[in-house]
């Protein structure tokens, strides 16, 4: 990982005060290996969100399939989802800039969002440790990601009526995550 060497508060805006690392370092590793594979050109920097961000219109395409299962056009439905996705500006600007932030993090999250539907209740041991997975690749993309996730879904629970049964193994997937990205 790359720390800061410089400044006392954390912040190194002068080239000469070193580096900091602010998020966990799995896009940065990603990119590594992009760049190794590939080479160091633009192509080798912009492969991972481009990659990612089609990965997550297909992801975006299966949660809306799951969600209007029972509809007549979910297909269509679904399809217009991705393509809106795919071609919104900040996607575009996002998989053509070299950012943490662009798609994998997204992807992350809407494949957790995506397992959370899929499984329904996480109400046993081995769907809790199914739906860590996802997490905990979100969480070493970006450390926030676990907050809004964790929200996130609490109240969908909530809303379902079904927090009293998936409370528990909720929480043991958000520390089973968190104590694996401490590790």
């Amino acid at each position: 990982p790359i720390y800061n060497l410089g400044e006392e508060e954390g912040i190194g805006s002068n080239a000469n005060q070193g580096y900091f690392l602010w998020h966990p370092p799995l896009y940065l590793q990603l990119l590594t290996l992009s760049i190794r594979f590939i080479g160091d050109n633009p192509l080798g920097h912009r492969i991972i969100q481009i990659v990612f961000a089609y990965a997550t219109s297909i992801i975006i395409y299966m949660i809306i399939l799951k969600l209007l299962k029972n509809k007549k056009n979910k297909n269509l439905v679904a399809l217009v989802a991705s393509f809106i996705y795919l071609t919104n500006p900040l996607v575009i600007k996002n998989a053509l800039l070299i950012d943490i932030n662009g798609g994998i993090l997204t992807f992350y999250m809407s494949l957790c969002i995506l397992i959370y539907i899929k499984l329904e209740r996480i109400n046993n041991i081995k769907k809790a440790l199914l739906f860590s997975l996802p997490l905990f690749f979100a969480f070493i993309s970006k450390i926030e990601s676990i907050v809004i996730l964790f929200v996130s879904i609490i109240t969908f629970s909530l809303l379902k009526k079904q927090i009293k049964k998936d409370v528990k193994y909720l929480i043991f997937s958000f520390l089973l995550t968190t104590i694996g990205f401490t590790i």
